[in-house]
């Protein structure tokens, strides 16, 4: 009697492609781990910058009250009369709120109101762009 042994290569394929979607699963598993970690830190920092926001928001408000509870002509101490008033207020690390009040008959109010950022940027204008 002749035994030839044969190969078989159907459990080595179905192997192969059980490990092949494991491998696909972890990879996919951790891409998905880095961008939820990396949304949470974001959302953080943005929580973070509207909580400092409305912070300085509200001690404008305040000092809002302040200005129209000021002496009885009406103007916020060294300040001429009828001249609208402008007061920074620290909004974060790198923001300040610029808010400039105007005089009115019955007080004050708020005229503008914006955010600027407190970092000077140096722009890089080395590349010539034709206008």
């Amino acid at each position: 009697m002749s035994s030839k042994k044969r190969i078989t290569v159907n459990s080595g394929i179905s192997l192969f492609l059980v490990l092949l979607i494991i491998m696909c699963l972890v990879s996919f598993a951790s891409l998905s781990l880095t961008s939820a970690l990396a949304d949470s830190r974001l959302s953080d920092k943005y929580a973070q910058q509207a909580e400092w926001y409305y912070g300085a928001r509200n001690e404008a408000q305040e000092y809002l009250q302040e200005l129209n509870l000021s002496p009885a002509d009406g103007t916020p101490s060294g300040n001429a009369a009828g001249a609208a008033v402008t007061k920074r207020f620290t909004a974060g690390d790198k923001m300040e709120l610029v808010v400039t009040y105007e005089p009115t008959a019955a007080g004050y109010r708020v005229s503008s109101e914006m955010l600027r950022s407190t970092v000077e940027y140096d722009l890089d204008e080395s590349l010539h762009v034709m206008k």
